[in-house]
């Protein structure tokens, strides 16, 4: 039984998109970063020093996201 080169194709990239949805990692379930708990930044924590443009954005970001999820 001969497979038609447009079933191959069919086949082909069914099994890589197939294999782009699997996630190798597994998910978390505990997570424990410290013994002493969070730490607590005032809302008003600046980094002080010479500006950059990049840095200054990307501390912007994460202080954002640190906000965001609460960590």
């Amino acid at each position: 039984m001969k497979i038609s080169i447009a079933a191959a194709i069919g086949l082909l990239a069914l099994s890589v998109t197939e294999a782009v949805k699997v996630n190798p990692l597994p998910a978390p379930r505990n997570i424990t970063w410290a013994t002493s708990g969070p730490v607590k930044i005032d809302g008003n924590f600046k980094i002080v020093g010479p500006k950059h443009d990049i840095l200054t954005k990307a501390y912007a970001r994460h202080a954002n996201l640190i906000k965001k999820e609460r960590w």
